[in-house]
């Protein structure tokens, strides 16, 4: 500290001032990796000290490392509410209380939003609410990660959420998706920010990855099934992009006093980000059209059948796809049309995987057979000689956009199991 005094005016009055110097601090990301992950000053010690003893250093060392791990905890408990609001934590810059370049600042902020995909696959599909923060011990004695940590994690993914929830105006609509949102906000790195914001739509949605035959996939599988389902399925794709003026709020809420919503049209904001602009209503008439009309049915069976024939399919295999096809078609038809309510939406992953995926292992697909199947399944419908083409223009779009994700889905189930 140095004192300054400086004459003011001509007066002869002196005015004191104190000035504090200070050099940026020096943080151990070591030390802040084991801090986050729930460990105590004692427990880092002791880590320290085993990656140390084979170079058989004195005791008195580890005396000065744990006043280090000390002071660094210090550090990092004055931090943490800053870390939990990254803009704050990169806009306080001089004036923040403990001196960090913004470099590591970058760095501090992405370690403190890393997670374990243990963590957030039970916390993939709850309401992130008070109720579900009392789960936490049982999440932290499944996954072996400490309490603390899974505190963070969930603090850190339901303010991503929330974030969301409260419909933040956007500043750019036409340009903003999830993820380039989440990566402003959070001042997180691109890859981290796509994470947040697949788990982010996974939550809105509560797309249930808990069931026991899902059990044995990677989190990361499901991470990649969001991605697909947010670029074929929200304004987020670039095959997919409509006017954020069209995107009608068919929420309660929306509906006008006099019970007209024809000219109640969303805000944009990033909530309208994680709402699926597909119509799903659209796949319920193409099921009156395609399944319920026999002629057309046969119709588009022949012409699935035909294009899997010439593809390299095993001529047995195609006969028991053959038989299996009105069934496959229907279970299709019926997953889309019921992605209209919430409930069926939460269960889309389950019913793909029993309803579609394991009736094609019954004949059994490989993986690129599953694709070829798919593909066959798409371009049969362009093809469909007995709808007319402006009755079939209706239905193109969204059959695509709904097989597109279906398609990923399923190839990636057929290939793990």
């Amino acid at each position: 500290m140095t004192e300054l005094n400086q004459t003011i005016g001509g007066n002869g009055a002196i005015a004191s001032l104190n000035v504090f110097f200070s050099d940026p601090i020096l943080i151990n990301q070591y030390i802040f990796e084991q801090w986050l992950r729930g460990f105590t000053v004692e427990s880092t010690t002791r880590i320290v000290k085993a990656k140390q003893a084979q170079n058989a250093v004195e005791e008195k060392y580890f005396y000065l490392v744990q006043n280090e791990i000390v002071y660094q905890y210090r550090i990092f408990d004055q931090i943490v509410k800053l870390l939990a609001d990254p803009c704050m934590f990169m806009a306080q810059g001089s004036s923040c209380e403990v001196q960090i370049p913004p470099s590591v600042r970058r760095r501090l902020i992405e370690k403190y939003f890393s997670y374990d995909e243990a963590v957030f696959r039970e916390l993939i599909g709850r309401k992130l609410n008070d109720r579900s923060r009392k789960d936490l011990d049982d999440i932290s004695e499944q996954t072996g990660v400490e309490m603390i940590s899974c505190r963070r994690q969930y603090d850190n993914l339901r303010s991503v959420q929330k974030f969301f929830k409260d419909g933040h105006m956007l500043v750019n609509p036409t340009m903003a998706t999830i993820y380039n949102v989440v990566e402003e906000k959070f001042v997180l790195p691109k890859r981290l920010a796509r994470h947040y914001g697949v788990c982010a739509f996974l939550c809105h949605h509560r797309l249930d990855i808990t069931k026991r035959k899902l059990s044995n996939f990677d989190f990361s599988l499901f991470r990649y099934f969001a991605k697909r389902m947010i670029k074929y399925w929200t304004k987020n794709g670039s095959s997919n992009q409509i006017p954020v003026q069209q995107l009608v709020d068919t929420s309660p809420s929306s509906s006008t006093s006099s019970g007209n919503n024809s000219g109640s049209f969303m805000i944009p904001t990033n909530t309208s980000l994680l709402i699926l602009t597909l119509d799903f209503y659209i796949l319920r008439d193409l099921k009156a059209v395609l399944y319920n009309h026999k002629t057309r049915l046969a119709e588009f069976q022949e012409m699935v059948i035909a294009r899997t024939m010439g593809l390299n399919i095993k001529n047995e295999r195609v006969t028991r796809l053959e038989e299996r096809f009105p069934i496959l078609l229907k279970n299709l038809l019926n997953i889309g049309a019921g992605l209209i309510q919430p409930k069926e939406l939460r269960d889309f992953f389950i019913d793909i995987l029993e309803k579609f995926v394991e009736i094609l292992k019954q004949v059994p697909l490989s993986e690129d057979e599953t694709k070829l199947f798919c593909d066959a399944l798409i371009g049969s419908f362009h093809d469909l000689n007995s709808l007319r083409i402006h009755a079939k223009s209706k239905f193109l779009t969204p059959w695509d956009l709904f097989m597109f994700v279906v398609k990923d889905v399923s190839v990636r189930f057929v290939k793990v199991m």
